[in-house]
């Protein structure tokens, strides 16, 4: 892997059903973040939202504990807030969060990749304006609970189109 091409930016996409005080929530999320290499270890800083961050020996446990951290963000709050609105707005506020270091390199990262028609490790690469950040939180109803609203998570290379 050329190091010299880090960071990278990345977009990824979340879907969680967290459990809070009386409901059932499911968020989905469209966030940026950076993919560096430190010391020999890899690791994904958060840019939207901005509070998070995880690390490990490579992609796979970088992108793993990332995940680990941006749930354990979600946990926390249900566990705190009394009801689905506070839930709601709360993650909200933490989704809005931006990193404003972060989001320079990111730029930065982003300017790097315009030209490259594939990322490392199989990345897909992705238009960053047709995928801007978003947040959706929903109160899930047993009545309409679906197997339609099931998804993957995904974590793709941004570049600019």
């Amino acid at each position: 892997m050329d190091v010299a091409a880090f960071p990278i930016p990345l977009i990824f996409t979340f879907h969680e059903l967290i459990s809070g005080n009386g409901y059932v929530a499911a968020v989905s999320i469209t966030g940026r973040a950076l993919w560096d290499i430190e010391d020999g270890e890899e690791w994904f800083y958060g840019v939207q939202p901005g509070g998070i961050a995880g690390g490990g020996a490579n992609y796979a446990a970088a992108c793993r504990d990332f995940k680990i951290s941006y749930t354990s963000v979600l946990f926390d709050i249900a566990a705190e807030a009394p009801d689905f609105a506070s839930f709601a707005a709360e993650v909200g506020a933490f989704f809005h969060q931006i990193n404003e270091p972060n989001a320079e390199q990111w730029e930065t990262a982003l300017a790097r990749m315009k030209d490259r028609a594939e990322g490392p490790d199989g990345l897909k690469v992705v238009s960053a304006s047709k995928h801007p950040p978003a947040i959706s939180v929903e109160m899930v109803s047993l009545t309409t609970a679906s197997p339609r609203t099931n998804a993957f998570d995904d974590v793709d290379l941004a570049k600019v189109a």
